[in-house]
């Protein structure tokens, strides 16, 4: 009989045991899928984010901790406006509010511009004008809220008119509102203040040259390229770094879990182990038998990480809108081969324990056990 059958009789003489050991190996490798997946969803927003923006460089209030807490005034946007190399100002407002059914909702204030709906993977109806009482919903949102063109959305005791739903592909943006600069600035106190500002560069104008440029000529305003100021913000870097430890620690959790195990199973397996010796079996045959087992079920529930995670998604998506759309709707499939291979080194790892304790013992002290 070959190792690879004795292999599966042994996980198949003891079914209800080996399904446990599968499960919390898979419960393990399905955190690590998950928390890796999330961070990647994550970058993938932030990232995607310059495309959505159409800007080159972002301009802010100096030391600002948050875009919120960014103000700028008309002047300044004048200035910026006057400046040799740029061909387009944009003004941004934000604003962050609560609605029934939704206690974290943000608002993006935006000027009239055209170049915006190219930015737009679809829209249904049309973007909101200037000195109306007008809004954009993002198509998670409208299905959030059970909204459409034509219904009315309330923003901080004003009744605003649906005029059109998009999506955008960026769930921050889909899970909220376009609403009008102006619109924006009065439900929030801006005044004639706005956030950011968005600069498009002429042709053969570098956007880190401008950046450079405008902190030189102004001490009150922080100027970068749209890349520096998103991942700012985003430091999905250091997000990634941490759900990785994290996903690390949790798999090995379960591989502790299954190694303990897996020692209680070989310890009433040790007179059988004990024969095979004595019948002829070398160290190294029995080692590579209970190697192979811990392996085995490292590999199954490594494989069993996609299904179980899919499972832990449904069973949490209610609570998605909490997160503003930022956690996936379905596993990364990309991530999987990741996934198994520190599975089934985490597998190994936790093989060492039982398989060290087998080795150890002598086969003529387990044979003159009662």
């Amino acid at each position: 009989m070959t190792l690879f059958h004795l292999v599966v009789r042994e996980l198949g003489r003891q079914p209800a045991r080996t399904a446990g050991c599968v499960l919390a190996v898979g419960m393990g490798a399905a955190g690590y899928l998950l928390l890796v997946g999330t961070a990647a969803s994550l970058a993938d927003q932030f990232a995607d984010m310059k495309r959505l923006l159409g800007a080159e460089v972002v301009v802010q209030r100096a030391r600002a901790t948050s875009p919120f807490s960014s103000n700028l005034t008309p002047e300044e946007v004048a200035q910026l406006a006057a400046l040799p190399g740029v061909q387009r100002v944009s003004r941004l407002a934000f604003g962050k509010t609560e609605l029934v059914g939704d206690r974290f909702f943000l608002v993006f204030g935006l000027e009239s511009d055209p170049a915006l709906g190219t930015t737009l993977r679809s829209l249904e109806g049309r973007l909101p004008l200037g000195g109306g009482d007008e809004a954009a919903l993002g198509i998670l949102a409208a299905g959030r809220l059970g909204l459409g063109i034509g219904s009315t959305l309330e923003v901080r005791g004003r009744h605003l008119r649906i005029v059109g739903v998009y999506r955008c592909g960026h769930s921050l943006l889909d899970h909220g509102a376009v609403l009008p600069l102006d619109l924006t600035q009065r439900l929030f106190n801006l005044g004639d203040r706005v956030n950011v500002v968005l600069l498009r560069t002429e042709a053969g104008m570098h956007p880190e040259k401008l950046a450079l440029e405008i902190g030189r000529r102004y001490s009150g305003v922080e100027a970068s390229t749209t890349e520096t100021w998103i991942s700012m913000y985003g430091e999905y870097a250091l997000i990634e770094s941490y759900v990785r430890l994290v996903g690390l620690i949790a798999l090995l959790v379960a591989m502790l879990a299954v190694s303990s195990v897996s020692q209680v199973a070989l310890m009433a397996r040790l007179g059988e182990l004990a024969m095979l010796r004595a019948v002829g079996w070398s160290r190294a045959q029995v080692g590579r038998l209970v190697f192979f087992e811990a392996l085995a079920v490292a590999g199954l529930g490594g494989l069993a990480a996609a299904p179980l995670g899919e499972g832990i998604l449904l069973l949490a998506s209610p609570l998605n809108r909490e997160t503003a759309g930022f956690v996936a709707d379905h596993v990364n499939l990309g991530l999987l081969p990741e996934t198994l291979a520190l599975t089934l080194m985490a597998g190994c790892l936790g093989a060492m324990p039982p398989l060290a304790r087998v080795l150890r013992t002598a086969p003529a002290r387990v044979l003159r056990m009662p």
